[in-house]
């Protein structure tokens, strides 16, 4: 589960997840869009507040398939 499948799923806004998280709203906005990618100690965070729901894997970057 991603984490803006999780904060919808949630209902929850993106400051209401900010707040859970300890974090800017500003930085939440950007890994819910995936414009950013959390630190390790941040994905940590996500893990435990959404119970394990959010895993470290939703934050490595997926390789694209090579043409041929």
């Amino acid at each position: 589960m991603t984490l803006a499948e999780f904060r919808a799923e949630r209902g929850l806004t993106v400051t209401e997840l900010a707040a859970l998280l300890g974090k800017p709203v500003s930085t939440v906005h950007s890994w819910v869009t995936g414009a950013r990618r959390p630190d390790w100690s941040s994905v940590a965070r996500i893990e435990e507040v959404t119970g394990g729901a959010v895993t470290a894997s939703e934050f490595v970057p997926r390789k694209k398939p090579e043409l041929a």
